[in-house]
């Protein structure tokens, strides 16, 4: 494929989606002024579907905030979608042998994390299923003019959150503070960024060339189309946060991406590591009143023998959410540059699910 796409194409693998009567039911359902792009002051969304193996919906609605339309190829800020994408890191790394998922980390994070002497060993796969006690839920990042601290220094609760504790109470909590404390870990036993650990275990290998953990967006060779985010219609001052912590919500992807990296979990290359990722570790309420069965970097539809994977995420600015049937079958991933993103999401995913005939879903 050469020469500039056209809206409903992607890179390669995802082709054409026009023609599909599901598009026309979502842009009823998101555009015009009625439509819950307006209503929720969401400037766009970009989507990807895919619906019995095969992509039907790939391409945007809406635009950036003063920008260009989006698309699936668009990036933005994915804000905890970044959780599950550094768990793959992990494991990759695990598998490398460069840490040891089970081994205790109590002397590595001491450091910087304060730990209760009554809490036991803590290992990586604890801080992984938020099973390690560990406190600060989650960040709200730091504007263009704020000094932004180290990831030490977010660990220290040097910079606009809470030290970073991990506590004798071991049920599901779920944390960011956690996810930062595991960047910690990688850090120490790779010597490498996780930004360039991602980079050569996973990133580059899957040729996920618009994705990166950053606190600025990465450069990519050839330019990339960044949208800025936006709270109540506003583009955020700033474009977005600057977020050091970034296995928490550092992330900055495409809906394209993101579905190739779903693919690739499914019945590629990373077909080894989800069915280590589906390993339920616990169960807890939330208060949107769905239950959370928390694997390893996703969350479960069910504790046994789960159907479906799924992991949303929110950054001042921004809100995604990545949903997946195991077998990669059926598939939503959509991306928005608003922080009033869920409801727009919430919205697609009920339509899409009627539409395709999915019955109960783990977000529907």
């Amino acid at each position: 494929m050469s020469g500039r796409r056209s809206e409903g194409e992607d890179r390669g693998d995802i082709g054409r989606t026009a023609s599909d009567p599901l598009v026309e039911a979502l842009t009823g359902e998101l555009a015009g002024p009625d439509g819950l792009l307006a209503t929720t002051g969401t400037p766009g969304v970009a989507l990807v579907v895919v619906d019995g193996g095969q992509t039907v919906v790939a391409r945007g609605w809406g635009r950036a905030p003063g920008g260009p339309p989006l698309d699936i190829d668009t990036v933005l800020q994915v804000g905890s979608v970044s959780k599950p994408v550094a768990a793959i890191t992990a494991f990759l790394a695990a598998d490398a042998g460069s840490v040891d998922l089970d081994d205790p980390i109590d002397d590595v994070l001491r450091p910087v994390v304060e730990i209760d002497a009554a809490a036991g060993p803590v290992t990586p796969r604890d801080l992984l299923t938020h099973s390690a006690g560990a406190s600060v839920s989650g960040f709200l990042g730091y504007g263009a003019d704020e000094p932004v601290p180290d990831l030490a220094g977010v660990l220290r609760g040097e910079g606009n959150s809470e030290p970073v504790a991990l506590t004798a109470d071991r049920s599901f909590r779920y944390s960011g503070g956690g996810y930062a404390a595991l960047e910690h870990v990688l850090v120490e036993a790779t010597g490498e960024a996780l930004a360039d650990l991602a980079l050569r275990l996973l990133v580059r290998p899957l040729g996920l060339d618009r994705t990166g953990f950053s606190i600025e967006p990465p450069g990519w060779p050839g330019g990339a189309t960044i949208s800025p985010g936006s709270v109540d219609g506003q583009p955020l001052d700033g474009g977005w946060r600057r977020h050091p912590e970034t296995a928490a919500a550092g992330l900055w992807s495409t809906a394209g991406d993101l579905a190739r990296l779903v693919a690739e979990l499914t019945a590629g290359r990373l077909s080894s590591v989800l069915p280590r990722m589906l390993e339920h570790s616990s169960s807890a309420p939330a208060d949107d009143g769905i239950d959370r069965h928390v694997g390893t970097g996703w969350f479960l539809d069910r504790p046994d023998d789960p159907q479906w994977f799924w992991h949303n995420g929110r950054n001042l600015g921004f809100s995604a959410e990545v949903v997946a049937s195991v077998d990669g079958a059926r598939v939503v991933v959509a991306c928005t540059n608003a922080l009033e993103g869920p409801a727009v999401i919430a919205g697609i995913l009920d339509l899409v699910a009627r539409d395709r005939g999915w019955g109960d879903g783990p977000r529907w």
